[in-house]
């Protein structure tokens, strides 16, 4: 079936040790996967830049709205994130694009705070690093995501917009993120981030990454990403939503 590939193609890589807020104490690794972009990772074959992945949260990364309520869950990434099967297809994905250089971030309406906790529960801080932007970050921007991204990480970082890649289930967040010239994922099935979506940022680095030494997940995720192409649900770009 058609939502057991990604599980099949990713069993063997790696996986966090523990889910709870104790767990989280941890501590994190001195060197975040997304290091690999200054030893050769994925760059842009245009620009020669970074890329960079812009995840929302709530019905995105998570399942459904997130409140600090769900951080009182003896397992708070199966609450969060849908249960063990959708949390480890998603610490693959995003362990495979961290490790290729792509930079991650999350811009969400939520608390920064709360995201952060939640990270930190998941074991994927070393991943989105300071790159994490919530309801306060983007009021300061008029609400717009798009803005919020343009000013926050794309001018800082000297990303080039065409090199990011931003995923969201709102429709009007899309549109607005779309205007300053990055390309977008419209999660719009519910339940947050399935398999035609990790499909649709796969298909978009492949074609816009130029590889350099590639890490031993690479392999991995470009068979998933020839795999899953023929899925039909495929998520809107922005072209594709209404007006």
């Amino acid at each position: 079936p058609a939502q057991n590939l990604y599980r099949n193609e990713v069993e063997q890589l790696p996986q966090p040790g523990g889910h709870s807020l104790q767990d989280a104490n941890v501590p994190s690794p001195a060197r975040s996967p997304a290091a690999g972009a200054a030893d050769g990772g994925y760059r842009s074959r245009r620009t020669g830049g970074k890329l960079l992945a812009v995840l929302d949260f709530d019905k995105t990364l998570a399942c459904e709205d997130v409140s600090f309520f769900d951080l009182d869950q003896d397992d708070v990434c199966a609450a969060v994130f849908g249960g063990e099967e959708r949390f480890a297809r998603l610490n693959a994905f995003l362990l495979g694009l961290a490790s290729n250089g792509v930079l991650l971030a999350i811009v969400s309406f939520n608390s920064a705070g709360l995201i952060r906790r939640v990270l930190q529960a998941a074991q994927w801080v070393p991943h989105f690093g300071n790159r994490v932007f919530g309801l306060d970050e983007v009021h300061r921007y008029n609400s717009s995501k798009g803005a919020c991204i343009s000013h926050e990480l794309v001018r800082p970082l000297r990303i080039a917009p065409e090199d990011v890649i931003f995923v969201d289930d709102s429709a009007n967040n899309c549109r607005s993120v779309k205007q300053i010239g990055a390309m977008v994922v419209h999660v719009n099935r519910g339940g947050g981030m399935g398999e035609p979506d990790f499909a649709a940022v796969l298909e978009w680095l492949s074609a816009r990454a130029q590889p350099g030494r590639r890490s031993p997940v690479a392999g991995a995720l470009g068979a998933l990403s020839r795999r899953l192409g023929g899925l039909v649900g495929r998520p809107r770009t922005i072209k594709e939503l209404p007006v």
